[in-house]
């Protein structure tokens, strides 16, 4: 049997196109998978999600240069590629 656990995540983003900033709280399921492998499934408001890097638009311009950060992490990075999608 594999074990599993859920834990509440919030995330915070940025617009990099109208600089936008808001949050979204999710559960993340954790589970055991084969191996070492740890298996994560999103969840927001009880329905599947995207994971927060993946591609989430800005609600207010629809922008997709959107940075997340992953709670007590700097939106900002000396790169400016974390969690950025074009």
């Amino acid at each position: 049997m594999h074990e599993s656990y859920v834990t509440d995540e919030t995330w915070a983003f940025d617009c990099r196109r109208c600089g936008h900033h808001w949050s979204i709280d999710y559960e993340l399921q954790h589970t055991a998978g084969f191996g070492d492998e740890e298996l994560r499934l999103w969840f927001r408001n009880g329905l599947p999600a995207m994971a927060p890097g993946a591609g989430v638009p800005c609600p207010h311009c629809g922008g997709l240069r959107v940075a997340a950060s992953r709670p007590n992490t700097p939106l900002s990075s000396s790169t400016g590629d974390a969690g950025t999608s074009t």
